[in-house]
Parts: C-alpha cells; structure tokens; sequence
C-alpha cells in the first residue's frame, strides 16, 4: 500500500505546529512586492497529494466557475498525480460555461516532498506515545521533513519554480505551509502571493496570542492536553514547546542548508515565517469547532470549510443505500484508503464491535484490510453471524466514503482523527469517535472532545488499542444520554458551516487581488469572518502583546458571501 497521503498529512500538521512558532512569537513582514504581472493570472504552486490540498483544489473550481476571465496555471509534482484532478474540474467547469479556461499544468521534475519522505520512513514510524515521551522519537524526524531534499535539489527546484513564476508572470500566487521552496521562489522573485491554508487557526496563530498564551494556554503540537491547558501540565506544555522551537532554530542541518543555499543565491531560504502583516492569510478553518483565539490580525479572511460538492450517494451504490435505510443507526468505522489493520489491532477493534452489535441494534459497516501476513480466521469467526444477518458490513475498500459520511445516512464515525476527517465529520453533523495512533492526531481528538462533537477513548492506553475501552467510547457516542447531547452540537455546527460560502469565499478574495491594479491586498475591510461565533473570546480584548487591537481587527462580516 502506498503510505504517501498519510506520511504528507502528518507533515502538513507539524508543520503547521513548527513554522508559525520560529523564530520568535512575532509575526513576520514581508517585503512589499514590486512585480505586478498580468492581470487575471493565477498561478497555484503546491504538493501534488490531492487529499491534503483539497481546500486548493476546491477554491480553484470556484474560480473556474465564477470568473471564467481568469487563466489558472498550476505548478506541482507527479508523483502522486494531481493532473487528472485539475482535469476534471476544468471539464466541469467548461460543461456549464465553455468559455472558462482550462487549468495549465506544470510538472516539476524532481521528487515531491511525499515521494522523499515515504523512501526514508514507513507509516508504522509515525506511531508513538503523545506528550513528551513521544516528542523524543518524533523531533530528529523533524529535520528531514523540513528540508527533505538536499541543497543541490532544493537548488534546481528553486530555479524551476523562478523560471516558471517568470514565464507566468503572474498577478497572485496561491501558496500552501508547504513546501517551503515555493515559498522562497515567491518572495525572491518579489511577487504578490497569498496563503491559502485549511489548518486550524489555533495552530497557525497561537503564536501571536496575548501573554505567550501558546506556552501556558494552548496545548503544544502532539501534546494531547486539554485545552486551556490544566495546571498540572502547564511546565510539559512549555517545555515541549521550547523543544520544537529549539529543533527548528538550532538544528545543524537545517543551518547548514540554510548557508548553503544563501551561497547559492537564495536570498533568507528556508524562512519558516508563514503569517506575514501584509500577505493575504485565507483560511479555510471554522472557528466554531475550533479552539477560541483572542486576536485575528486583519490580513485574515476565514471562508470556513472549503470543499467540492460530493457525488450522491444513491448514484455510488444504491444497494448500500438501501442497507443503511433499512437500520436504525449506523456506525462507520474508516480510518483512511492508506490505514491497515494490524493482527493486535484487528482482535481488539472486531471484540468492541462484537460487543456493540450484542449490546444494541446498531448496524456497522468497516472498511477493512490486514496489515501484513496472518490469519483472520478467529476475527471472521468472532462477526460471521452479523455479517449474515446484515448487521455488518466488511468491505476492503469503500466507494466514497466521504459521500457515506455527507449524505445524512451515518450516525457515528469511527476514525484516527486526521484534521481533515474531524471537520469532515463536522460539516456533516456526524459525531465521531477518534482512536489516534500517529503524533500529528492526539491533540484533534482532544479538539473533539473540547467542542462537544467525540471521544478519545484510551486516552491512558494510547497509542495501544483496548476492545473494553473501544466499546465504552462507542456506547457512550451511541446510546448513553450524552449521545444526544452530542448530536445536538453536532448538528448545530453542520448548520454553522452552511452559513460559510467555503470555496466561494476563496475564489473571490483570489479574484480581486489577482488584478494588478486593484487595491492592496491587505485591506482591512477585506477580512471576513463571523463575528457571532460562540465560544469564541471578544475580537478587540488584546493583541500580541495584550494591548488593545486596532478597531479595523475586529472589522468581521461573512454577509457578503452568504449562501
């Protein structure tokens, strides 16, 4: 199996961790650009892993649709292929209004960042404990995820990327957290470019919150802590902080490649600053599931989730539809296309779904495949009578799930808690259980728990599975009282998100500033958001220091893209 969208999913959220902390809790500034370029030109410069740029994706689409004027060009890798994604939402857009414009694909010709890391490290590498004991194995992998090519490939994909900026000559680039060479290219060529990033808030600007909150309020990357962070684990969260901070400053490699390349030509390479004063910042997250912020700085738009629209369920499988009609609930245990089973994990996850099924009339269905060589005689044992009776449904692999969890039909959702599959499931009004195994994926399921949408059950087992354990976490999103407390919130949050125009947003705050004349890109009255947003502190209570925010911070309004 291919390990690459799991490996770039856990480098895209340390590192959504590691370079809004370094090199100080200042935001950066940016060089005013000087180059203007051609007017309703967009060129997007990312990873080439669809399931970790899909908020790009998306945005593109829109614009397809809303501004057919605009030419979009796309720099990305090969491997994995992304071309036929752009494709099919250029043929889409085309089918309702063929003077739209196909998307131009570009292909670098080195490696991609997922390519590089998944020769060095295997899934199973990623697996560790959260908080300390597991920042010891993960923070010397850390190295090579920031600077995963060397500095003679790091050069020539620099070059690539110039050269392409240059033929372009665009008037915005559309950069991600990632990889950090586009973002070099960008800023030594003096363009204007904007950030488009679906991580959450509190991650991209826990450093910029009033009194160092990020060191004794939020919790730390991997930490697994409540948020705000209790008393007893105040000095851990501190210390693994600085311990992330001091890996990305102090290490001799990053160093040594940073010398390297200034020799080379590259004016500051590897600047790990991604929240600029005067570079647009359009998010993707939704404060209301979301840990709550003091200050959003005014170069901020959140459009909340950005997505396309999935296929129906019914035309993917109508036989399975009418499975799940016919239960009064359903479970559905996904833990991604890149998850395997293991023979440990495969005993402890079918014993709690066995004492699910003989506790309640819920009906499952588990997409499902080993990990490796051993028998499964006792596991297909252990379920055969509820696979006959229908109770059950086991299948390799699922069409669509994402369509299942979007279509009303799933009640819970069993996963490990990747970013991505936790706001998901909140955009769905599903409510979720998540069992995390890799770093990036404790502090989501504690995110769950905080907003009121799932459970971490095993907190004290983690990353170990236990079927007693299992089993309560899923009775008490299932059936327990607090289940229907939970489906409230969730279905509170699934009707917040459709206040939020997502992909629409994006598109237009790309297209206006994808003009060379229009006006500058961090225009206050720009910035959008929800200023009802409940659970979230008052917008003008401090700023990075604690004193009062200028009032154009707290300019916030999302009726301009109202569905």
């Amino acid at each position: 199996m291919s390990h690459r969208a799991t490996i770039f999913a856990i480098l895209a959220a340390l590192l959504a961790s590691s370079v809004y902390l370094w090199p100080s809790t200042k935001p950066g500034v940016h060089t005013p650009p000087t180059v203007s370029g051609r007017n309703n030109t967009v060129l997007y410069l990312t990873d080439s892993n669809s399931d970790l740029i899909q908020s790009h994706i998306a945005s593109a689409f829109a614009l397809l649709e809303s501004r057919p004027d605009i030419q979009i060009y796309w720099g990305s890798f090969g491997t994995p292929a992304i071309e036929p994604r752009l494709r099919n939402i250029s043929a889409d857009a085309q089918a309702k209004n063929p003077d739209v414009k196909a998307v131009v694909f570009h292909e670098f010709g080195a490696q991609s960042m997922t390519e590089v890391l998944s020769e060095n490290y295997g899934l199973y590498d990623y697996i560790t404990e959260y908080g300390l004991a597991g920042y010891d194995k993960m923070l010397p992998i850390l190295e090579d995820m920031l600077m995963p090519w060397d500095s003679k490939e790091y050069l020539a994909l620099f070059q690539e990327t110039v050269k392409l900026i240059e033929d372009v000559d665009p008037a915005l680039i559309i950069l991600d957290n990632l990889p950090r060479v586009f973002v070099d290219a960008a800023r030594n060529t003096n363009r204007r470019f904007a950030v488009l990033s679906a991580n959450s808030l509190s991650d991209i600007l826990a450093h910029c919150q009033p009194w160092k909150s990020m060191f004794w309020k939020y919790p730390a990357f991997m930490s697994g802590h409540e948020f705000p962070v209790p008393a007893h684990s105040i000095f851990p969260n501190i210390w693994m902080q600085i311990k992330l901070i001091a890996t990305t400053t102090a290490s001799s490699k990053l160093n040594t490649a940073k010398s390297k390349l200034k020799t080379m030509g590259i004016n500051d390479p590897l600047d790990l600053h991604m929240q600029w004063d005067d570079i647009p910042l359009i998010s993707g997250d939704l404060p209301e599931a979301s840990l709550p912020l003091s200050y959003y700085p005014a170069n901020l738009t959140i459009c909340g989730p950005m997505t396309l629209d999935p296929v129906p369920v019914e035309e993917l499988n109508p036989e399975l539809v009418e499975l799940l009609d016919s239960a009064p609930s359903t479970m559905l245990v996904y833990f991604g296309d890149a998850f395997t089973f293991d023979k440990e994990r495969t005993r402890k996850m079918s014993e709690a779904i066995w004492d699910l099924l003989r506790e309640t009339d819920v009906q499952i269905l588990w997409q499902y495949a080993k990990e490796g060589e051993f028998s499964n005689m006792w596991h297909s044992s252990l379920l055969k009578p509820y696979v006959e009776d229908g109770r059950i449904r086991i299948q390799n692999r699922l069409d669509d799930p994402i369509s299942l969890v979007d279509s009303g039909k799933i009640d819970v959702w069993v996963h490990h808690g990747t970013d991505e599959y936790y706001r998901q499931a909140v955009r769905a009004g599903v409510r979720q259980v998540i069992v995390p195994l890799w770093f990036d994926q404790y502090n989501v399921a504690r995110l769950a728990e905080h907003v009121g949408v799932g459970v971490w059950p095993g907190k004290d087992t983690a990353q170990v599975w236990d079927d007693a354990t299992l089993f309560d976490g899923f009775l008490e999103v299932m059936q327990r009282p607090g289940a229907e407390v939970m489906q409230r919130r969730a279905s509170d949050l699934k009707n917040v998100v459709a206040r939020y125009s997502g992909r629409y947003c994006a598109a237009e705050q790309i297209a206006w500033r994808a003009v060379a004349t229009s006006s500058s890109p961090d225009d206050p009255e720009m910035v959008v958001c929800n200023p009802s947003t409940p659970g979230v502190e008052d917008w003008t209570q401090g700023g990075s220091d604690g004193e009062q925010l200028d009032a154009s911070c707290a300019v916030f309004s999302t009726m301009d893209y109202a569905k």
